[in-house]
């Protein structure tokens, strides 16, 4: 399992700088159903689960009922 974790560290490192170089001056809309790229590119997070959309805020997601509920929709397994 480290393995994927350190697949998806590098994946999201090079999204990340992709993202920088590209998106200064302009809106970026990014939807993933990766929880750690939501965490590490966006201060808040919508979160779209049976039609509703749900703000979180970055002080909410480490709120241990928040965060469960959030890989409960994603169907992730907890980091």
């Amino acid at each position: 399992a480290s393995d994927v974790y350190k697949r998806q560290d590098e994946y999201i490192d090079m999204f990340l700088r992709v993202l920088n170089e590209e998106a200064e001056g302009h809106i970026v809309i990014v939807t993933t159903g990766i929880f750690a790229m939501a965490k590490r590119i966006a201060k808040d997070v919508l979160v779209l689960s049976n039609g509703e959309i749900n703000e979180v805020t970055y002080e909410m997601i480490d709120i241990p009922e928040i965060k469960k509920a959030i890989f409960d929709i994603l169907g992730e397994l907890e980091e």
